[in-house]
Protein backbone atom coordinates (compact mmCIF):
# COMPACT_ATOMS: atom_id res chain seq x y z
CA UNK A 1 0.00 0.00 0.00
CA UNK A 2 1.36 3.38 -1.01
CA UNK A 3 2.09 5.85 1.97
CA UNK A 4 0.98 9.11 3.22
CA UNK A 5 3.34 11.43 4.94
CA UNK A 6 2.17 10.95 8.43
CA UNK A 7 1.62 14.97 9.05
CA UNK A 8 -0.48 15.01 5.95
CA UNK A 9 -2.57 12.31 7.35
CA UNK A 10 -3.33 13.87 10.66
CA UNK A 11 -3.67 17.41 8.86
CA UNK A 12 -6.47 15.56 6.65
CA UNK A 13 -8.28 13.50 9.43
CA UNK A 14 -8.03 16.54 11.43
CA UNK A 15 -10.57 17.78 8.43
CA UNK A 16 -12.74 15.17 7.68
CA UNK A 17 -13.38 16.14 11.69
CA UNK A 18 -14.38 19.52 11.18
CA UNK A 19 -16.52 18.45 8.01
CA UNK A 20 -18.26 15.96 10.09
CA UNK A 21 -19.05 19.13 12.88
CA UNK A 22 -19.51 21.94 10.04
CA UNK A 23 -21.83 19.92 8.33
CA UNK A 24 -23.40 17.42 10.74
CA UNK A 25 -22.94 14.57 9.07
CA UNK A 26 -21.05 11.00 9.17
CA UNK A 27 -18.11 10.30 6.97
CA UNK A 28 -17.94 6.18 6.61
CA UNK A 29 -15.09 6.36 4.04
CA UNK A 30 -12.42 8.60 3.17
CA UNK A 31 -9.60 7.35 0.37
CA UNK A 32 -7.24 8.80 -2.13
CA UNK A 33 -8.62 8.66 -5.97
CA UNK A 34 -5.55 10.91 -7.67
CA UNK A 35 -2.29 10.39 -9.05
CA UNK A 36 -1.44 8.93 -5.69
CA UNK A 37 -3.74 6.01 -5.66
CA UNK A 38 -2.97 5.58 -9.62
CA UNK A 39 0.96 5.56 -8.59
CA UNK A 40 2.26 7.85 -10.69
CA UNK A 41 2.19 10.99 -8.49
CA UNK A 42 5.27 13.54 -8.18
CA UNK A 43 6.56 15.01 -4.61
CA UNK A 44 3.70 18.42 -6.19
CA UNK A 45 1.01 16.45 -6.51
CA UNK A 46 -2.17 17.41 -4.62
CA UNK A 47 -4.15 14.86 -2.25
CA UNK A 48 -7.21 13.97 -3.73
CA UNK A 49 -9.50 13.26 -0.55
CA UNK A 50 -12.46 11.80 -1.68
CA UNK A 51 -15.30 11.04 1.15
CA UNK A 52 -19.03 8.84 1.48
CA UNK A 53 -21.27 10.83 3.93
CA UNK A 54 -24.18 10.19 5.13
CA UNK A 55 -26.45 12.30 6.86
CA UNK A 56 -28.44 11.25 10.77
CA UNK A 57 -31.65 9.71 9.44
CA UNK A 58 -34.24 12.40 10.33
CA UNK A 59 -32.46 14.18 7.60
CA UNK A 60 -33.82 11.98 4.97
CA UNK A 61 -37.68 12.28 5.74
CA UNK A 62 -37.59 16.10 4.75
CA UNK A 63 -39.79 17.08 2.01
CA UNK A 64 -36.89 19.21 0.48
CA UNK A 65 -33.85 17.92 -1.47
CA UNK A 66 -30.37 18.70 -0.01
CA UNK A 67 -27.25 19.32 -1.97
CA UNK A 68 -25.32 15.53 -1.69
CA UNK A 69 -21.80 17.06 -2.25
CA UNK A 70 -19.14 18.63 0.73
CA UNK A 71 -16.51 20.42 -1.29
CA UNK A 72 -13.62 22.37 0.56
CA UNK A 73 -11.32 25.27 -1.06
CA UNK A 74 -8.03 23.35 -2.28
CA UNK A 75 -5.82 24.54 0.14
CA UNK A 76 -2.33 23.41 0.66
CA UNK A 77 -2.48 20.75 -1.82
CA UNK A 78 -5.12 19.61 -0.08
CA UNK A 79 -8.26 18.71 -2.68
CA UNK A 80 -10.98 17.47 -0.14
CA UNK A 81 -14.76 16.75 -1.59
CA UNK A 82 -17.49 13.94 -0.77
CA UNK A 83 -20.79 12.43 -1.81
CA UNK A 84 -23.36 11.84 0.57
CA UNK A 85 -24.99 8.24 0.35
CA UNK A 86 -27.95 8.98 -2.05
CA UNK A 87 -25.66 9.99 -4.86
CA UNK A 88 -23.06 7.45 -4.51
CA UNK A 89 -25.49 4.43 -4.37
CA UNK A 90 -27.24 6.41 -7.78
CA UNK A 91 -23.93 6.50 -9.30
CA UNK A 92 -23.29 2.98 -8.96
CA UNK A 93 -26.60 1.71 -10.71
CA UNK A 94 -25.34 4.06 -13.43
CA UNK A 95 -22.17 2.22 -13.88
CA UNK A 96 -20.37 5.14 -12.94
CA UNK A 97 -16.64 4.16 -12.84
CA UNK A 98 -15.93 7.52 -10.43
CA UNK A 99 -17.49 5.54 -8.07
CA UNK A 100 -16.30 1.97 -8.56
CA UNK A 101 -12.85 3.95 -7.96
CA UNK A 102 -13.18 6.12 -4.76
CA UNK A 103 -14.36 2.37 -3.27
CA UNK A 104 -11.26 0.41 -4.22
CA UNK A 105 -8.76 3.14 -3.96
CA UNK A 106 -5.14 1.26 -2.28
CA UNK A 107 -4.81 4.06 0.19
CA UNK A 108 -7.54 4.90 2.90
CA UNK A 109 -7.62 7.41 5.44
CA UNK A 110 -11.14 6.23 7.50
CA UNK A 111 -13.27 3.42 7.36
CA UNK A 112 -16.06 2.38 9.12
CA UNK A 113 -15.96 -1.55 8.96
CA UNK A 114 -19.56 -2.40 8.32
CA UNK A 115 -20.82 0.17 6.35
CA UNK A 116 -17.88 0.21 4.00
CA UNK A 117 -17.87 -3.59 3.36
CA UNK A 118 -21.34 -3.52 2.66
CA UNK A 119 -20.76 -0.67 0.24
CA UNK A 120 -17.78 -2.21 -1.42
CA UNK A 121 -19.52 -5.76 -1.54
CA UNK A 122 -22.51 -4.56 -2.95
CA UNK A 123 -20.63 -2.73 -5.89
CA UNK A 124 -18.70 -5.86 -6.35
CA UNK A 125 -21.66 -7.69 -7.02
CA UNK A 126 -23.79 -5.44 -9.25
CA UNK A 127 -20.10 -3.94 -10.85
CA UNK A 128 -21.68 -2.50 -14.58
CA UNK A 129 -18.99 -3.62 -17.42
CA UNK A 130 -19.95 -2.11 -19.70
CA UNK A 131 -20.88 0.96 -18.46
CA UNK A 132 -17.24 1.47 -17.33
CA UNK A 133 -15.39 -0.05 -20.23
CA UNK A 134 -17.51 2.40 -22.49
CA UNK A 135 -16.11 5.21 -19.87
CA UNK A 136 -12.72 4.63 -19.38
CA UNK A 137 -12.31 4.11 -23.57
CA UNK A 138 -13.69 7.27 -24.07
CA UNK A 139 -11.18 9.09 -22.01
CA UNK A 140 -8.71 6.95 -24.15
CA UNK A 141 -10.20 8.50 -27.09
CA UNK A 142 -9.45 12.32 -26.61
CA UNK A 143 -5.38 11.35 -26.65
CA UNK A 144 -5.43 8.61 -28.97
CA UNK A 145 -8.09 10.00 -31.49
CA UNK A 146 -6.40 12.85 -31.77
CA UNK A 147 -4.00 13.94 -34.31
CA UNK A 148 -1.61 15.36 -32.26
CA UNK A 149 1.68 13.67 -32.33
CA UNK A 150 2.69 15.10 -28.92
CA UNK A 151 0.98 15.06 -25.19
CA UNK A 152 2.04 15.89 -21.85
CA UNK A 153 3.76 13.04 -20.03
CA UNK A 154 0.42 13.62 -17.10
CA UNK A 155 -1.80 13.36 -20.14
CA UNK A 156 0.14 10.04 -21.42
CA UNK A 157 -0.23 8.16 -18.44
CA UNK A 158 -3.63 8.75 -17.55
CA UNK A 159 -4.26 7.56 -21.28
CA UNK A 160 -2.79 4.25 -20.54
CA UNK A 161 -3.95 3.55 -17.45
CA UNK A 162 -7.47 3.95 -19.27
CA UNK A 163 -6.48 1.41 -21.79
CA UNK A 164 -4.98 -0.64 -19.22
CA UNK A 165 -8.64 -0.22 -17.33
CA UNK A 166 -10.62 -0.95 -20.71
CA UNK A 167 -9.00 -3.99 -21.44
CA UNK A 168 -8.70 -5.80 -17.76
CA UNK A 169 -12.91 -5.06 -17.92
CA UNK A 170 -13.00 -6.76 -21.57
CA UNK A 171 -10.90 -9.47 -20.63
CA UNK A 172 -12.26 -10.42 -17.14
CA UNK A 173 -15.37 -8.54 -16.61
CA UNK A 174 -14.27 -7.34 -13.05
CA UNK A 175 -13.78 -3.83 -11.62
CA UNK A 176 -10.17 -3.13 -12.54
CA UNK A 177 -7.18 -2.35 -10.05
CA UNK A 178 -7.05 1.39 -9.11
CA UNK A 179 -3.23 1.58 -9.66
CA UNK A 180 -1.31 2.15 -13.03
CA UNK A 181 1.57 0.03 -11.55
CA UNK A 182 -0.81 -3.20 -10.65
CA UNK A 183 -2.75 -2.74 -14.07
CA UNK A 184 0.78 -3.11 -15.94
CA UNK A 185 2.18 -5.82 -13.82
CA UNK A 186 -0.81 -8.02 -15.25
CA UNK A 187 -0.77 -6.68 -18.42
CA UNK A 188 2.53 -5.44 -19.83
CA UNK A 189 5.38 -7.81 -20.93
CA UNK A 190 8.92 -6.52 -19.02
CA UNK A 191 10.32 -4.23 -21.82
CA UNK A 192 6.94 -2.58 -21.62
CA UNK A 193 6.87 -2.14 -17.87
CA UNK A 194 10.36 -0.71 -17.70
CA UNK A 195 9.29 1.90 -20.09
CA UNK A 196 6.36 3.06 -18.22
CA UNK A 197 8.71 2.87 -14.78
CA UNK A 198 11.06 5.03 -16.20
CA UNK A 199 8.17 7.52 -17.65
CA UNK A 200 7.01 7.31 -14.22
CA UNK A 201 10.28 8.39 -12.56
CA UNK A 202 11.57 10.40 -14.44
CA UNK A 203 8.71 12.72 -15.67
CA UNK A 204 8.49 16.51 -15.44
CA UNK A 205 4.67 17.42 -14.92
CA UNK A 206 4.53 19.05 -18.37
CA UNK A 207 6.97 17.48 -20.27
CA UNK A 208 5.99 16.23 -23.66
CA UNK A 209 5.67 12.87 -25.02
CA UNK A 210 5.78 12.30 -28.43
CA UNK A 211 4.28 9.19 -30.98
CA UNK A 212 7.82 7.29 -30.85
CA UNK A 213 7.62 6.79 -27.24
CA UNK A 214 7.37 2.92 -26.75
CA UNK A 215 4.43 2.87 -24.84
CA UNK A 216 2.93 4.97 -27.66
CA UNK A 217 2.06 2.89 -30.28
CA UNK A 218 0.70 0.05 -27.24
CA UNK A 219 -2.21 2.39 -26.66
CA UNK A 220 -2.86 2.83 -30.12
CA UNK A 221 -2.75 -0.39 -31.19
CA UNK A 222 -4.87 -1.94 -27.92
CA UNK A 223 -7.26 0.94 -28.47
CA UNK A 224 -8.64 0.21 -31.51
CA UNK A 225 -8.78 -3.59 -30.94
CA UNK A 226 -11.13 -2.51 -27.72
CA UNK A 227 -12.86 0.09 -29.96
CA UNK A 228 -14.19 -3.11 -32.05
CA UNK A 229 -14.91 -5.08 -29.10
CA UNK A 230 -18.44 -5.45 -27.51
CA UNK A 231 -19.06 -5.62 -23.73
CA UNK A 232 -22.47 -6.50 -22.83
CA UNK A 233 -24.54 -4.56 -20.67
CA UNK A 234 -25.80 -5.61 -17.57
CA UNK A 235 -29.80 -4.61 -16.89
CA UNK A 236 -29.57 -2.39 -13.82
CA UNK A 237 -33.74 -1.55 -14.65
CA UNK A 238 -34.59 -2.82 -10.98
CA UNK A 239 -33.83 -0.29 -8.18
CA UNK A 240 -34.78 -2.28 -5.68
CA UNK A 241 -31.34 -3.56 -4.28
CA UNK A 242 -30.00 -0.14 -4.25
CA UNK A 243 -32.71 1.17 -2.50
CA UNK A 244 -32.18 -2.01 0.07
CA UNK A 245 -28.38 -0.96 0.48
CA UNK A 246 -29.40 2.20 1.26
CA UNK A 247 -31.84 1.09 4.16
CA UNK A 248 -28.92 -1.25 5.24
CA UNK A 249 -26.01 1.10 5.55
CA UNK A 250 -28.40 3.50 7.42
CA UNK A 251 -29.97 0.98 9.30
CA UNK A 252 -33.83 1.74 8.39
CA UNK A 253 -36.42 -1.26 9.21
CA UNK A 254 -37.01 -3.24 5.45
Amino acid sequence: MPSINSSIKLEILDLLDFIEKEYGVIIFHAAENGSRAWDFSTPDSDYDVRFFYHHPLDKYLSPFERKETIELPITDGLDISGWDLKKCIRLLYRGNASAYERLHSPIIYRNHERKFHALGSFAHDHFNPASAFHHYLSLARKTLGADSIEVSSKTFLHTIRFVLCAKHIQESNTIPPVSLKVLSEQQLDSNSQKALYILINNRQEEEAIFSSHPLWHFCVDTFQLLAEKIVKEKPQLNTTPYENIFRHILKIPG
